[in-house]
This record gives C-alpha cells, sequence and structure tokens, in this order.
C-alpha cells in the first residue's frame, strides 16, 4: 500500500504541471484527496492527458474506498505494467464521450455505452437518485453528482464498475413500464436517442407491427424490439431499455 500511495502522490505532482486547465476532469479528480487511487490509475494507463484536454467526458468516479473494496492486492497488481491494458479497459468502463448530467439519465433503467464500447452499463434514474448496474451484477451508486468541468463532468460511485457479462436492465414497475414503452413507440421521432435508428428502420417496425399486431403495446413490445435490436447491433433502442 506504501507504493501505492508513493505513486499516487508522484502522479498528482505530475498532472498538477501539465495539465491543459485547473479544471479539467483529471485536475479535479488530482485536486481532491478522495481520488488518490484513482488518478493512480488513470496514470497508470496513461489516460490522464486524455481526461485532462479537450474533449466531452461523462467520468463515473470511483472514491478510494471503492477501490478498496476490491480484493486484496487487485489494486496492486493492475497498476503493473504487464496489466495496462485490462487496467485501461475497466477505467474505460467508467467513461462516456458525452456529456450526461444527472437530469440527462432517463427515469428507469436503461443501458449506456461506454467508451469500451464492447461493454454496457445498467444506469437506473428513479426516487431522486442514480446507481449503475456493471458487468458483474453489482451496484454502485452515485453519491455525488454533477460535478462540472471544463470538458465534461464527474459523478462520484462508490464502486469500481468491472466489465463482464451485459447486466439485466430492465424497466422496474410493469405498469409504467407499459405506459413508457407506449409512450415510447408514438414518440420515437423526438427521441434523440432512437431518432435515426427509427427513421432507417421505420419498414422493418411497420412489418413487425403487421405479423404481430399488440406488440406496439405492453410487454410484447419488447420482442419487436429485441429483433430490431438483433438485425440493427443492439446500439440504439437498449439506450431506451428495451433490449
Amino acid at each position: 500500500m506504501t507504493n501505492l500511495k508513493t505513486f499516487a502522490v508522484a502522479a498528482t505532482l505530475a498532472i498538477a504541471g501539465s495539465a491543459v486547465s485547473a479544471q479539467s476532469i483529471t485536475e479535479i479528480a488530482a485536486g481532491d484527496e478522495r481520488f488518490t487511487t484513482l488518478i493512480a490509475a488513470v496514470t497508470a494507463a496513461g489516460l490522464a492527458d486524455t481526461l485532462a484536454g479537450l474533449g466531452n467526458f461523462t467520468v463515473y468516479a470511483p472514491l478510494n474506498d471503492a477501490f478498496a473494496a476490491l480484493p486484496a492486492g487487485t489494486v496492486e497488481t493492475l497498476l503493473l505494467e504487464e496489466n495496462k491494458g485490462q487496467l485501461t479497459d475497466i477505467l474505460l468502463y467508467h467513461v462516456d464521450d458525452r456529456v450526461l448530467m444527472a437530469s440527462d439519465f432517463p427515469h428507469g433503467s436503461n443501458y449506456f455505452k461506454a467508451i469500451n464500447d464492447s461493454e454496457r452499463l445498467c444506469i437506473t434514474s428513479a426516487n431522486g437518485g442514480v446507481t449503475i448496474a456493471d458487468g458483474t451484477g453489482g451496484m454502485a451508486t452515485v453519491v455525488v453528482a454533477n460535478i462540472q468541468a471544463d470538458n465534461g463532468v464527474i459523478h462520484v460511485i462508490d464502486k469500481v464498475l468491472l466489465p463482464g457479462t451485459r447486466p439485466a436492465c430492465h424497466y422496474d414497475n410493469p405498469v409504467d413500464q407499459h405506459r413508457f414503452r407506449s409512450v415510447a413507440v408514438l414518440n420515437w421521432p423526438r427521441t434523440h436517442v432512437a431518432r435515426g435508428l427509427f427513421v432507417a428502420n421505420r419498414p422493418v417496425l411497420r412489418q413487425i407491427q403487421r405479423e404481430q399486431p399488440e406488440s406496439s403495446h405492453g410487454p410484447p413490445f419488447a420482442k419487436a424490439v429485441s429483433i430490431l435490436d438483433t438485425r440493427h447491433g443492439g446500439c440504439c433502442l437498449s439506450s431506451l431499455g428495451f433490449g
């Protein structure tokens, strides 16, 4: 652990001397003692300059206690040079290349694609809070939201997000789910996440509705969306929580 602390201090000093903006995501995190482990990891992965530079990023930033909760020796092992690829994959699972304020997460549970684009997060906004399910099925809670930087926003979380299998992501309330799906169908042209895919695949949706007239309302609609999702790569429809 002493080595980790030494690495974190060195990384913080290096970032303080090279960051392009005192208000970048990297600089904000480097100036906050709750993120010393995160900064050590970001530096070891070679991502400090990226998150200090131009861009539009959302970072789900684990607290030191979140890293400490990992099995003993995990952090030290990930910081080794030979494990840089694995560390980078984990860190990019915490970054979105859009600026997403807490109010931008739709009510309910929805898939979001991190920069590590082979993985998905399930982000749930409900009861005034935000939680994030990762590839292990574990759940992180956003404990501080909307720390704004020049190049994006930080949401502080209490768990390290780990890639794995796609987490289950379903709207929780069956009654609201029925209404949400029906409204989403009617409003798809005005839903920015799915607008492009809906327009491109309007004939496919109409064909499915002809084959399954009941699929435009209620739970059976999930089957129709699943078909579209499969045909078109699982890009956007899953982001609305249908997948």
